[in-house]
């Protein structure tokens, strides 16, 4: 992330709001080109001890380093002579930057940190948990046949557990089966944060074999056929929402905001941004199954773990500027170099971000 860009002649600093270099949506997953995470007081102006609280993010794509080069000739120019009213070089006088970076760490498969809760969803339920049934049905529970865990209500309505979070607990991991709902969508079971300020919700949507944020789907699909992985990772300032499947490796679907920490766990069909209530128009019919197949709490990982290494399914980025001498015009565009051999689909670039001050009152 660039914090500091200034005119060196005049001494102007012309940097005022922070990001990524770049956000890239690769198979459906965005990945930030460089950027630091954390939250800034304003985006109009900048401050050093700002920049000092921010920190970088493994799921991010990383610089690894840059290169100058002289500008040069993006075509070919004929120069038409009698529209001149002077010999201009071509191209014009400047320089090209080129910032490379690579991709984010692979994220483990299996959290490191010690497991202070885990729950199978057997026949016997830690009394811990306190059940939250929805009234839309007579027959809607949290059980069957003797087997916790297999959800059996209307679709777009909540069945969940919750218990309290445990104290020092920083990441949660639960495996959810969709079953046979294919109605619901931020209905869909998962798993929800409970703080003082906030709830965050992470959920499967079985209608759009999509995941789902605070209600939000995202682009990431799942095959409804295998069990799905949630898993909520916690630093204090942030959460990220990693999902995956049996077998395939997690990706990143969203970074929100969460500054403090979490009173309650709900697992389940836990509603619509983990509020727990049914949707209005949730009806009697048809009673749909899903199936909560576990759930496990973790402490923070050891300090000494060492580093994952980058990811070898996704391209290199290369960030390229073309600053020009005299005038106050500069280029920006992205180099996505795929050397694996498997195909990378890239469905969306945002080069840069018009960042504009609210108007005042």
């Amino acid at each position: 992330m660039t914090v500091d860009y200034r005119n060196l002649v005049t001494g102007e600093q012309l940097l005022r709001a922070v990001g990524p270099e770049a956000i890239v949506t690769l198979d459906g997953a965005d990945y930030r080109v460089g950027g630091l995470s954390g939250e800034l007081p304003a985006q109009n102006y900048l401050r050093r001890k700002w920049v000092d609280e921010l920190r970088a993010s493994p799921e991010d794509y990383a610089f690894v380093e840059w290169k100058e080069a002289p500008m040069s000739a993006r075509f070919a120019w004929k120069k038409h002579l009698e529209w001149l009213s002077k010999m201009l070089p071509w191209p014009a006088p400047g320089k090209v930057v080129s910032l490379r970076f690579a991709p984010p760490a692979q994220m483990a498969s299996q959290m490191a940190g010690r497991a202070v809760f885990a729950e199978g969803f057997g026949a016997h339920l830690d009394p811990s948990w306190k059940m939250h049934v929805s009234a839309s049905h007579p027959r809607s529970s949290f059980s069957n046949e003797g087997k916790n865990g297999e959800i059996y209500t209307p679709a777009e309505s909540a069945v969940y557990v919750e218990r309290p979070w445990p104290s020092g607990a920083v990441n949660v991991e639960a495996t959810v089966d969709v079953g046979d709902d294919t109605v619901s969508n931020a209905w869909g079971p998962g798993i929800a944060l409970v703080a003082p300020d906030r709830a965050l919700s992470f959920c499967a949507r079985p209608n759009q074999l999509c995941f789902d944020v605070n209600g939000d789907p995202k682009p990431v699909t799942f095959d409804r056929a295998k069990p799905v992985r949630l898993r909520i990772r916690l630093d204090g300032k942030e959460a990220r929402c990693e999902g995956a499947q049996e077998g395939g490796a997690f990706k990143l679907i969203a970074t929100m905001p969460f500054p403090k920490p979490p009173t309650a766990l709900r697992v389940g069909k836990i509603g619509r941004g983990g509020l727990g209530q049914d949707n209005v128009s949730a009806g009697v019919d048809p009673l749909v199954r899903s199936h909560i197949l576990g759930v496990t709490i973790h402490e923070a990982e050891p300090a000494n773990q060492p580093p994952p290494p980058a990811r070898t399914d996704l391209p290199e980025i290369v960030v390229h500027y073309a600053i020009y001498d005299g005038i106050p015009l500069i280029e920006k565009w992205l180099t996505i170099q795929n050397a694996s051999p498997k195909p990378v689909r890239v469905n969306r670039t945002i080069v840069e971000t018009l960042k504009v001050a609210a108007a005042e009152s």
